[in-house]
C-alpha cells in the first residue's frame, strides 16, 4: 500500500515476494507499476508476475482507499 510515488518497482525473487503484504503474488518475482490515472489523488497499481504463466493483475486508489486485486485475463487470438 505505501508504493504511491509513480514508477517502476521490482520483487526480484518468490523469497522477496512472499515477505510482502498486499501483494497478490508470493510464489514468484514480479515487476511492479504505478502511475497516476486521472490526477495525483488517483493512482493505479500494476503487476506483472515473472513466472511461467505471466499473471498480472491491477488495482486502484481513490478518495475511499485501496480497491481490492483484479486479476486480468486473456484470451488467446
Amino acid at each position: 500500500n505505501n508504493y504511491t510515488t509513480p514508477g517502476i518497482f521490482v520483487s526480484d525473487s518468490a523469497v522477496k515476494s512472499a515477505s510482502l503484504v498486499h501483494t497478490p503474488i508470493t510464489n514468484a518475482g514480479f515487476k511492479l507499476i504505478v502511475e497516476y490515472t486521472i490526477s495525483s489523488s488517483r493512482l493505479r497499481q500494476t503487476i506483472y508476475a515473472n513466472n511461467n504463466t505471466s499473471d498480472t493483475f491491477y488495482r486502484s486508489y481513490t478518495a475511499a482507499g485501496w480497491q481490492g486485486w483484479r486479476k486480468v485475463t486473456t484470451t488467446a487470438v
